[in-house]
């Protein structure tokens, strides 16, 4: 720390001791015996103080969210997800709800991941994920009891990756690793319980999980006009990276219902397919396995997606073609003089796009547009009968290498369209 006293001590009162503490590096919470949560900032600063729905059982934090669970009378466990600001303060509740722990286990540990996802493991071996990103908050299984796979009959959670659950695994007996000599943590990739005896059944559901996440993250902050460009970008490449990877294990699962002659299974995996390069190599690999009433279907799935894909990109073109027109028209030439009633502009809405529109023609020059380019391309030409004594004196071209000054050559002068946009109601 900068300063020489960075430390700092509270007492409570006689009556009332800490029971769970958090700490970030934004704020602190105590929960305490009294059911209250005391907020402090890193300075010894109480910023907030409230009460928490039951006996404290544990809280957790990270970056600006925090995490409390307690025991209701009934003997239910509660939980609650805020999001406090970077003074300390809560700024909203995020999800709330009984915590939906397997039958007859007990809370073993609670935490966030890297990704700052809240995650809860009971005694059973359960590793949940709550997911509060959709319209429902849910909370998915995303690991069954890891320590089968170190052999043994309890792993003890010390924190979650991206794609896996770090801990110790615990054998005989023991729940709790030995301190001496030091455990050595070991990571065990999430395996979802599910019912076919298939590593790739167990990745797709993760992966749809995982798209369905980014795809609403970046809706999210697309949506927020705050939001930077280059944070928009990120957000887009994980979307598709995320896209890419259901595709993956679709493809895997295709591949084993061709190879199990299980036309109607390959057919319903084919159709989640969301990228069109997959749905051509399903059709290959349909086609290798000689299934031909499932290529024939294939082929009718692909033309629906191709019309689909085109229509959606008709409509885009559609309204930027709509909202381009709209916020040119405070920028037309003699815009003083448009009437801006509503039925003058929605006479201007429903006629050609200003871009199409031809140059207005000057007294010795013609004007064409290439409507190919981003910019404009302006060729100017001389009219007829003016020669070398009316022109400026100076060329337009810049190919002539430095001959002809006298005359005014062809040339292309590249400008924006909405500077050559026309007042289709200014009076002539």
């Amino acid at each position: 720390s900068w300063s020489s006293t960075p430390e700092w001590v509270l007492s409570l009162a006689e009556d009332e001791e800490a029971v769970c503490i958090a700490a970030t590096n934004k704020f602190v919470v105590a929960l305490t015996s009294k059911n209250l949560a005391r907020v402090l900032s890193l300075s010894g600063v109480q910023t907030d103080i409230f009460r928490i729905s039951g006996s404290p059982v544990c809280v957790v934090s990270s970056a600006n969210r925090l995490s409390i669970t307690t025991l209701l009378d009934g003997g239910q466990l509660w939980y609650e997800l805020l999001r406090m600001s970077d003074f300390g303060d809560t700024e909203r509740l995020l999800s709330s709800g009984p915590l939906p722990l397997s039958p007859g286990a007990t809370l073993e540990w609670m935490g966030f991941s890297e990704t700052d996802e809240l995650m809860c493991y009971d005694s059973d071996g359960v590793l949940l994920r709550l997911d509060c990103w959709g319209s429902v908050d849910r909370w998915r299984v995303i690991c069954d009891n890891p320590a089968k796979s170190f052999n043994a009959n309890f792993f003890w959670v010390t924190s979650v990756t991206k794609n896996s659950v770090v801990g110790v695994p615990c054998p005989g007996t023991e729940r709790y690793p030995s301190a001496v000599p030091r455990p050595t943590l070991q990571p065990c990739e999430f395996n979802v319980p599910v019912l076919e005896k298939s590593e790739t059944s167990a990745k797709l559901l993760i992966s749809r999980s995982e798209f369905a996440k980014s795809v609403m993250e970046y809706d999210r902050v697309k949506a927020s006009p705050d939001s930077p460009v280059d944070q928009v970008d990120e957000m887009q490449n994980e979307m598709m990276t995320a896209k890419i990877n259901v595709d993956k294990a679709i493809l895997r699962l295709f591949e084993e219902a061709c190879r199990g002659n299980r036309a109607i299974r390959a057919l319903d995996l084919a159709s989640r397919l969301q990228i069109d390069k997959s749905s051509e190599i399903a059709f290959r690999v349909a086609s290798h396995f000689k299934m031909s009433n499932l290529t024939q279907r294939l082929e009718v799935i692909i033309e629906v997606k191709k019309r689909a894909r085109e229509l959606r990109h008709q409509k885009e073109m559609e309204r930027s073609t709509h909202a381009i027109g709209i916020h040119s028209t405070n920028d037309l030439p003699g815009s003083s003089t448009l009437d801006r009633s509503p039925d003058c502009v929605k006479t201007f809405e429903n006629s050609e796009p200003f871009h199409s529109m031809k140059a207005p023609t000057r007294p010795r020059s013609s004007a064409t547009m290439d409507e190919n380019s981003t910019d404009t391309d302006l060729r100017m030409s001389p009219a007829k009968g003016v020669g070398p004594a009316e022109s400026s004196g100076g060329s337009c071209s810049k190919n002539d290498g430095g001959q002809n000054k006298g005359a005014m050559e062809p040339s292309a002068v590249r400008i924006p369209r909405r500077s050559i946009a026309v007042n289709p109601f200014a009076k002539k």
